[in-house]
């Protein structure tokens, strides 16, 4: 039987992809959506101030749980699949969609979001959360990156993604962005009352308040009886993660702590047009699953997007260490030396903070 708790980790495609034996393309055409909640940082602030660092991480998880109980059924219901999660962001994707399930989705999650208008601290004092959406439609590749004895990562790759970004960037609270010239492509079929740009030449994002057409939900066939092992789910989780699960202690893992934080950006991989860029990019993710591994810390995120590809180290964070600023600074002296294998990798530029995460 599957096993839910490991399920959530993966993205709803690769689920039936599993299950079914078969494998995702690298290259497919659908919409893609971004959506951002507004107002999380305040509530995590006014939590942990009002009821402590444990109580308030329990709080915190709790909360932002009730919100992704709401959006992403949403997302499952137009056939789509959530690829990521960045803080209280997610990136979702609509296999061979032409942008009406996207809108449709984005306008359904603003809906969904009504219910978290007011959310009172134990304070009493009142606060709210929002949801800002981009939407974008074109072309996108899809790889799977990693050690599988470490962690899988799903990313998404292509100017659509920078398209994505760009419209969310522009979004308000409430508000749904889609892509300018898909929007002008779907003119009669949304309604748009605005039309933002970020001052390049670019088409612009179209404000859609409505769709004024009616756009069939396409939701995904239930995995309930789907003989998925655990071992099957196991890559794509962190061991520490994976092992805490299994052994029922997922409450462990809503907490706050003091972490160091490692960005790196980086360039030399060409998404549109280098048949090996999938390949690269494994070859590039495993080495940082290396290095950065061998002090204590995890990848945990890589990202392509409109601000170039970057991604995410962690020291810290499931396990501690009274050096993490240490170990980051050199896992840094590292990276910024990428070995002869790697000499497509260009532009390397890090930095690093410490806070609580």
């Amino acid at each position: 039987m599957l096993n839910p708790t490991l399920a959530a980790y993966l993205p709803m495609d690769r689920l039936h992809a599993l299950a079914a034996g078969t494998i995702l393309p690298e290259y497919s055409q659908g919409a893609v959506l971004l959506a951002d909640i507004s107002g999380f940082t305040a509530l995590t602030e006014g939590l942990t101030y009002s009821l402590g660092t444990h109580r308030g991480a329990e709080e915190i998880a709790r909360q932002l749980g009730r919100v992704y109980d709401a959006l992403l059924p949403v997302v499952h219901r137009y056939g789509g699949s959530v690829i990521g999660f960045a803080g209280d962001a997610i990136t979702c994707y609509i296999d061979q969609d032409e942008g009406q399930r996207a809108v449709a989705c984005a306008l359904d999650m603003q809906r969904a979001m009504d219910a978290f208008q007011t959310v009172s601290l134990p304070t009493g004092t009142p606060l709210s959360l929002g949801l800002k959406v981009g939407v974008a439609v074109g072309p996108v590749r899809r790889f799977l990156v990693g050690n599988p004895q470490v962690r899988l990562l799903e990313v998404l790759a292509g100017r659509v993604l920078a398209q994505m970004a760009g419209a969310e960037k522009q979004a308000q609270r409430g508000e749904v962005l889609l892509e300018g010239s898909r929007a002008r492509q779907l003119a009669a079929h949304i309604e748009v009352t605005d039309w933002r740009r970020d001052g390049t030449n670019d088409p612009g994002y179209g404000v859609v308040r409505a769709l004024l057409m009616d756009v069939a939900t396409t939701p995904w066939p239930a995995l309930d009886d789907t003989r998925l092992s655990d071992e099957q789910l196991r890559p794509w989780l962190l061991p520490v993660i994976y092992a805490r699960l299994r052994a029922g202690q997922g409450e462990f893992l809503t907490e706050l702590r003091p972490v160091v934080a490692l960005f790196l950006r980086f360039g030399g991989i060409d998404y549109e047009a280098d048949a090996a860029a999938g390949a690269k990019l494994d070859a590039f993710a495993r080495w940082v699953q290396a290095e950065a591994g061998a002090y204590g810390g995890i990848l945990a995120d890589l990202v392509l997007g409109d601000k170039g590809s970057y991604l995410h180290v962690t020291f810290g964070a499931p396990s501690a260490h009274e050096d993490d600023p240490w170990r980051a600074l050199r896992v840094a002296q590292v990276l910024c030396r990428p070995p002869a294998e790697l000499s497509f990798i260009q532009s390397v530029q890090i930095g690093i903070s410490r806070g609580t995460m």
